[in-house]
């Protein structure tokens, strides 16, 4: 997976099950992350912070400043149908609006 040293790592919905399953050093990250609302991914174990969020216990930020440049390619073949529920298309209506 592609994830950047200033990418923030925060806690999400850990259950005691879940802990239970988890390493030291996993556990260790939790806390971290408990205790202070989130860390850069560059301060952290890598690998350690990927598997917590391969099984969702953790979330990613990507900060965006208002001077940061955001640049979307074309979709080649896209057709916007415009589903009810379906979140990803209406997120993707969204940025293409908001450019």
């Amino acid at each position: 997976a592609i994830v950047e040293r200033y990418w923030t790592a925060h806690i999400g919905l850990v259950t005691e099950d879940d802990i239970k399953m988890c390493s030291t050093e996993e556990k260790a990250l939790i806390d971290l992350l408990i205790d202070t609302g989130g860390t850069r991914l560059g301060t952290v174990d890598r690998n350690v912070a990927l598997s917590l969020y391969s099984r969702g216990l953790i979330y990613l930020l990507v900060p965006v400043n208002d001077d940061d440049l955001i640049s979307v390619p074309p979709l080649e073949n896209f057709v916007m149908n415009r589903v009810i529920g379906d979140y990803f298309e209406t997120l993707l209506y969204k940025i293409f609006v908001s450019i």
